[in-house]
């Protein structure tokens, strides 16, 4: 039998989606078997309807693991592991993933050893690097071809390799940090309002991992540091953890993060505490304490 570990959006670790992702992880499997000839979508969308039993396909155990959880993986599993507040930033080409959980050490463990890793926040919206790019295009007098990577580049280098006017593309790209930086303040603001407002990380600062295909573009990070500014919460960045490879791997691990981490034993990654698990916590004093470990024991 074989074990699969399966990497989703963290904004569908609510179980309620457990069967519609084993359903295409079943359908996925089953489709990689086939012929060429017989790869087709309707034999997909059939597949897909079927009430397929895991082990007569030779599948043992399906894990759903969220993205960010494999991403990290390499981190919470070393010995540079920080217990608390952390906020994990990925981007992608279709969208921007944003998470804040919390990094739990083995005091924090429940009641059955397994190490839980409670998500207070999370949220997956459509402003990855091909939505900057065609909000760039869009104000192009005319089409041009295109590249994904013309999407990293800054503003004035992408208006004076389209030969248009920097300004406009300027205000195109103020226009989409502010949208970014709309998803991360209402991420953090939720968070330290009523998830986990008594968190050190709001006086100390928040480590932020920031990850993914279009992470190098210089508009998401200044997203990032703008929310940070005008939230008045210090960002303390934090490096993406690193492949344990070659050297040739790690300037790439940014991209290859998550299937690294899903090569980790589910058990291993530890138990996601969803948002809809964790009840808001109402601050009742700016001096007011809580054992947190309550919550997930």
């Amino acid at each position: 039998m074989h074990l699969v570990n399966f990497g989703m959006p963290s904004s569908k670790v609510s179980w309620k989606y457990r069967d519609i992702y084993e359903k295409i992880v079943k359908s996925a499997w089953l489709l990689s078997q086939f012929k060429d000839k017989d790869f087709t979508l309707q034999t997909a969308e059939n597949l897909f309807t079927q009430n397929i039993d895991p082990e007569k396909i030779g599948l043992g155990h399906i894990a759903l693991i969220p993205e960010f959880a494999a991403q990290i993986a390499g981190y919470t599993q070393s010995p540079q592991r920080i217990e608390g507040l952390h906020m994990f930033l990925d981007v992608g080409a279709g969208t921007i993933d944003v998470s804040l959980f919390n990094s739990l050490f083995n005091n924090y463990q429940g009641s059955t050893g397994e190490e839980k890793i409670p998500i207070f926040s999370s949220e997956v919206r459509p402003l990855g690097t091909r939505f900057l790019l065609q909000h760039r295009i869009s104000i192009l007098d005319e089409r041009e071809a295109w590249h994904d990577h013309h999407s990293s580049m800054t503003s004035h280098d992408f208006a004076n390799h389209f030969g248009c006017d920097f300004q406009k593309i300027r205000v195109s790209d103020l226009q989409f940090i502010q949208e970014v930086k709309t998803v991360l303040r209402r991420n953090i603001h939720l968070t330290r309002k009523d998830r986990n407002p008594h968190s050190s990380a709001w006086e100390e600062g928040l480590r932020t991992f920031m990850s993914g295909g279009g992470s190098r573009c210089e508009l998401y990070s200044s997203a990032l540091h703008e929310a940070f500014d005008e939230l008045k919460v210090k960002l303390l960045p934090m490096e993406t953890p690193f492949l344990d490879r070659a050297n040739e791997l790690r300037e790439g691990s940014h991209r290859l993060s998550v299937a690294y981490g899903l090569t980790f034993d589910s058990e291993v990654i530890g138990k996601i505490v969803t948002p809809d698990e964790i009840p808001d916590i109402r601050p009742t004093s700016k001096h007011s304490s809580i054992d947190i470990s309550e919550l997930y024991s």
